[in-house]
């Protein structure tokens, strides 16, 4: 039954639909950013901002690195986040099969990505954690400014030192997610025997009067 449901069949026509609105969104998510941090202060006011899009990191480098220097942070570079490496490529191929899912009509395709979809988000998640967590606590112990270790937060605000951190998922995640959840609407739309309705119960036999 599960394999019938997530890799027979074809897929209905509003489900193509869904499945190429989703391999569009996943194509776009590479150009656009996944997460941004934002840091406040009295001697920042406007900000400090770091965009992390599935291939490279921009914003205020140079302001942050230098002072993540006097605290003892390492410097951020995308050379540093492994997920760089593979995230364009992933979304290239989910992006990809998507359209051809919703060409060729294969549920399978849509199932792929949708099971692939998940494994990297979730596993790109967990690896951003881990990497702030590290350039947090690794703090080198012969750094000019000495602070207690800490963890910038991957979603939320909190305060760090004299410094308040916003950080949130922008519109290249919510674009990963749109896709993922409209594959998940297009298999559901294409489950076996979704257009079928039930039979009807038959009345009580009805007599015939003489």
């Amino acid at each position: 039954m599960l394999k019938q449901l997530l890799f027979q069949g074809q897929l209905t026509p509003k489900a193509r639909i869904l499945a190429a609105g989703a391999g569009v969104a996943m194509l776009a998510a590479i150009f656009t950013p996944l997460w941004q941090m934002t840091m406040i202060s009295n001697q920042y006011p406007e900000g400090l901002r770091l965009w992390i899009y599935s291939y490279k990191l921009t914003g205020d480098l140079q302001e942050i690195n230098t002072l993540n220097h006097y605290i003892g942070m390492h410097p951020l570079d995308a050379a540093h986040f492994a997920e760089l490496q593979i995230l364009p490529y992933s979304f290239v191929v989910g992006g990809l099969l998507c359209l051809l899912a919703a060409a060729l009509r294969q549920r399978w395709a849509t199932t792929v990505v949708l099971v692939g979809g998940a494994i990297s988000g979730l596993s790109s998640m967990l690896i951003l954690i881990y990497e702030l967590y590290t350039y947090g606590h690794d703090l080198d112990a012969k750094a000019a400014i000495k602070i207690a270790p800490f963890m910038p937060p991957p979603i939320g605000s909190n305060q760090l030192a004299n410094f308040h951190v916003t950080s949130f998922f922008h519109i290249g995640s919510i674009l990963f997610i749109a896709a993922v959840l409209a594959l998940v609407l297009a298999l559901w739309l294409s489950r076996p025997n979704a257009g079928t309705r039930p039979p009807e119960a038959a009345g009580p036999p009805v007599s015939a009067t003489h």
